[in-house]
């Protein structure tokens, strides 16, 4: 998950975020987080832009997620 804290560091980049945890017995606030990015089932992924109200939504999430840099090609 060190990888997720360097991608957070940055800012104004694409990231895909994929649901890697199960929804299952968390709290309600997570949940609500998660369904906001667009995540529902494990191994759902969504391609978000990176600025701060982003960081601190997948800040409180960022152990049932994977984020993974999208490159412009």
């Amino acid at each position: 998950m060190a990888i997720n804290r360097e991608i957070l560091a940055k800012s104004d980049i694409k990231v895909e975020v994929e649901l890697k945890r199960s929804l299952i017995g968390k709290l309600d606030s997570k949940v609500k987080t998660l369904k906001a990015l667009g995540l529902k089932r494990i191994g759902d992924r969504k391609i978000h832009v990176l600025n701060k109200s982003l960081q601190g939504m997948l800040n409180s999430v960022i152990s049932m997620v994977l984020l993974s840099e999208v490159k412009n090609g």
